[in-house]
């Protein structure tokens, strides 16, 4: 990327907004260094976010300027590199939130500098490694979230420092294997939500120790298989909402013994849904029951679905997008709850759309449909009876055929389009 400053003058256009209104401008990430009095003049800029991301190197006399920034969120990703001098600089930012996300290493000082940072969360997700003393320094932060999502491995002294945590979130999704006593001491955690969403490799007893966790939700997305003996510990957990993984497939009894999780929200990872799995993933209590990156199902899988008896069902499609027949979503279509939701579906048939515009819930998200050769395939017939579904209808318009967007302006939901 081309060398380009941000100078007093051009920090003056952003004070007056008048930088994000020019022509071919806007994008604060084309500036890759910062100046000592144009960091001056940004200490009075009043956003909701400061993203300074092209921003490569700073010196301690800038980063002693841009912690006075009065936004919400100071962000500076392009960083690779903290020096202890700047760290204690920008520990000292006064906003909510502060992302060092491209920084790779952070030495003890340094870490020690960042804990005292006063905002609700900090974001250090470009960190691959961590040291014992600096995983010490950061389980001491003080505020809700602690992100640190580049992170492979860590030593137990350091899950136990990092356990200590006494936020909300703690998020460590690099990290691929666990032992078993790294789990028992992360299930202690005693904040609201964690996530370890890299775990390639976990056995039956760090799963169970994991599923003593106590808080509002758990996830763990990367995992392959899910054991029986795994599937038995979910079903006596205590937490709220859990997110797991099974893109290998799940076999009837792993099926049957998730339906029985005693929380609200159900999230599973899965490409294909057998038609039993679907039977049986139906019959599950809470509140809102998810798939994620799912391809395709077959009708009687959809049938299935269709009997769930909570508020929400949703399925999410990864990057191939969601392809469903006619016949699933006249199934799906029958869902008696409150919302039903789709992400990434590939396309939307004349007949698909019929039938979904007969659903008795209040809430239809079709948001994202997937684009094929720029296109979104969405005909006049199909818009037109989407227009007669009575609740709350969410479709990202941009991309849709003009005439479509014509006919689904008509809808209520789109009056201010």
């Amino acid at each position: 990327m081309k060398k380009k400053r941000l100078t007093r003058k051009i920090a003056d256009k952003i004070l007056s907004f008048e930088f994000f209104l020019e022509p071919g401008s806007g994008d604060l990430s084309v500036f890759t260094s910062i100046d000592d009095h144009a960091a001056k003049a940004l200490c009075k800029f009043k956003g909701t976010a400061l993203p300074l991301n092209g921003v490569t190197n700073l010196s301690v006399e800038v980063a002693g300027k841009l912690r006075w920034v009065r936004s919400e969120s100071l962000i500076l990703n392009g960083l690779i590199s903290l020096s202890d001098g700047v760290a204690d600089e920008l520990s000292q930012f006064k906003g909510q939130s502060l992302s060092l996300n491209g920084v790779t290493s952070l030495s003890n000082a340094a870490a020690e500098s960042l804990r005292r940072f006063s905002g609700k969360e900090l974001r250090l997700n470009g960190l691959t490694t961590l040291s014992d003393a600096a995983a010490e320094s950061l389980g001491q932060f003080a505020g809700e979230v602690l992100s640190l999502n580049a992170v492979t491995s860590l030593s137990n002294a350091a899950v136990e420092s990092l356990g200590r945590f006494a936020g909300k979130q703690l998020s460590l999704n690099a990290v691929t294997n666990l032992s078993d006593t790294a789990a028992e001491i992360l299930s202690q955690f005693a904040g609201k939500q964690l996530s370890l969403d890299g775990l390639a490799n976990l056995s039956d007893a760090a799963a169970a120790a994991l599923l003593k966790f106590e808080g509002y939700a758990l996830s763990v997305k990367s995992l392959t298989d899910l054991s029986e003996e795994t599937a038995e510990d979910v079903s006596k957990s205590k937490m709220k909402k859990i997110e797991f993984d099974a893109l290998d497939g799940l076999s009837d009894a792993v099926a049957e013994k998730l339906s029985q999780f005693p929380g609200d929200s159900l999230t599973i990872t899965i490409r294909i849904l057998s038609d039993s799995a679907a039977e049986s993933l139906s019959n599950f209590k809470g509140e809102e029951l998810t798939f994620d990156v799912i391809r395709s199902m077959t009708a009687e899988a959809a049938d299935g679905l269709s009997k769930f008896k909570g508020r929400t069902l949703e399925l999410r499609s990864g990057n191939d997008g969601l392809i469903l027949s006619d016949e699933a979503m006249a199934s799906l279509s029958r869902f008696a709850g409150r919302s039903l939701l789709f992400r990434g579906l590939m396309s939307l048939s004349e007949v698909a759309a019929e039938n979904l515009s007969q659903f008795q819930g209040g809430e239809l998200w079709l948001g994202g449909l997937k684009e094929i050769w720029e296109e979104i395939v969405l005909s006049d017939a199909a818009a037109e009876s989407l227009c007669q579904f009575e609740g709350d209808l969410w479709l990202n318009l941009n991309g849709v055929p003009e005439s479509a967007q014509s006919i689904l302006c008509k809808h209520p939901s789109f009056t201010n389009w």
